[in-house]
């Protein structure tokens, strides 16, 4: 791609963005943004291991905040604007040339994207690092170098300290670079290598929370969030009576209450349960037993979610409709029925992928993978909230599994044309 070419993508990604601020002015955030600023003001004020890695939000975002709302967002979206360029560039080294610049319009005016750069939670970072990553991969795919693992294994790290979600990403990218390049020793052994050192980052930071609160884990939150699907599968909890609390909350509120909140559950039971961590380690083994023993229920039930997950909007970013943003908005949202396809067109893929790893086949599953990683951990364990959240989580992945359905077509024509696999 040529560098003035390169320089227009930038300056257009700036101009939607800078249109954006004008057209909807107001910064959204939500009690997680007060959490997360606590939390950074908390470890500023007492800086410690103890302060910088708990149980009840990780550390980045928190920091971040203490910028100033207004640096804040300019950054968020000063990033959005560098990290597609980035990917689009990588990108046009694989997409046909006829193709690509659709793919970079539509991409363009995302306002469901553009709008969480605007905000202060953690997907306004989490989709830029999220397409870091993918563009660091790429070019891994491309060119293979120790120091091209190195930049993703600090990406990964940086993701994980952002948001507990970003420790699947080695397990759901690397496994496939790796089986790609399988006959160089020298990539095979840097993609175990950086499996291995982003492991290793989630247990030490499990490892110092336990070390801390006594708790084994990244954050509490994402036990609560596992209970709330408890909740709502009305999922059997015979098999958790050891662990008295839970298994005696969970089975009054069932005789006498429907609420599936876990947060609104766990406040019902003990406002100030919060402040105190054995709770959570309870939980935690709560939820293992009671998912354990009812396995084939908790998935059917997590993974006949996934077209609501698919199709939401979250609440939160919404624009009035007569607005120009607002009709955007509904049209990205109809767009969102042809993702419905991801899980189903990714495992097609990854058979394709296992039989004939080519580049293209690789890139395919690659970005399928992310997608659909994200989607499975978002069915499994997030709760349906007010506010259609999962749209929030899911706005991490949406330019993949965007991408991922134009590769699809791309392999259905070169199939159809060469009529063989």
């Amino acid at each position: 791609m040529k560098q003035s070419l390169l320089v227009k993508i930038f300056l257009a990604a700036l101009f939607t963005r800078a249109l954006y601020v004008i057209l909807v002015p107001a910064v959204y955030f939500n009690v997680d943004t007060e959490g997360y600023y606590n939390m950074g003001t908390n470890f500023l004020t007492h800086p410690s291991l103890a302060s910088f890695v708990t149980p009840y939000r990780t550390p980045l975002y928190g920091l971040f905040l203490h910028l100033g709302a207004p640096i804040v967002v300019a950054i968020q979206m000063l990033a959005g604007a560098i990290t597609f360029t980035l990917f689009c560039h990588i990108i046009s080294r694989f997409l046909p040339k006829k193709i690509f610049p659709f793919y970079c319009l539509f991409f363009l005016f995302d306002v469901l994207i553009i709008g969480w750069e605007h905000t202060l939670m953690t997907e306004g970072l989490a989709i830029s690092l999220s397409l870091g990553i993918t563009t660091v991969l790429l070019h891994i795919l491309l060119a293979p170098t120790g120091k091209k693992f190195v930049l993703l294994g600090f990406l990964f790290t940086l993701g994980v300290l952002l948001r507990p979600s970003f420790s699947v990403f080695p397990l759901a990218t690397l496994p496939i670079i790796a089986w790609y390049f399988r006959k160089s020793a020298r990539v095979v052994f840097w993609a175990c290598a950086t499996i291995a050192a982003a492991s290793l980052i989630s247990l030490l930071y499990a490892r110092a929370n336990y070390k801390n609160y006594g708790y084994f884990g990244m954050q509490f939150g994402g036990d609560i969030v596992t209970l709330g699907r408890i909740l709502e599968f009305e999922i059997p909890v015979e098999s958790a009576k050891k662990y008295t609390y839970f298994y005696t909350a969970v089975t009054n509120m069932r005789a006498t209450d429907k609420l599936t909140n876990p947060f609104r559950f766990l406040d019902y039971y003990d406002f100030a349960v919060y402040g105190k961590p054995y709770r959570f380690v309870e939980l935690q083994a709560f939820n293992r037993t009671v998912i354990l023993h009812n396995l084939p229920l908790y998935i059917t039930k997590a993974l006949s979610t996934i077209p609501e997950i698919l199709l939401e909007v979250c609440e939160f970013i919404r624009v009035p409709a007569p607005s120009v943003i607002g009709l955007l908005q509904r049209v990205y949202g109809s767009a969102q029925y042809a993702t419905l396809a991801v899980p189903f067109l990714w495992t097609l893929a990854a058979v394709l992928f296992c039989m004939k790893p080519t580049r293209a086949n690789t890139l395919t599953a690659l970005i399928g993978s992310i997608a659909t990683s994200q989607i499975v951990l978002t069915a499994l364990v997030l709760f349906k909230d007010i506010g259609q959240q999962y749209g929030r989580v899911l706005s991490v992945v949406s330019p993949h599994m965007y991408l991922f359905l134009l590769l699809c077509a791309i392999t259905c024509v070169n199939l159809f044309r060469n009529h063989r696999i």
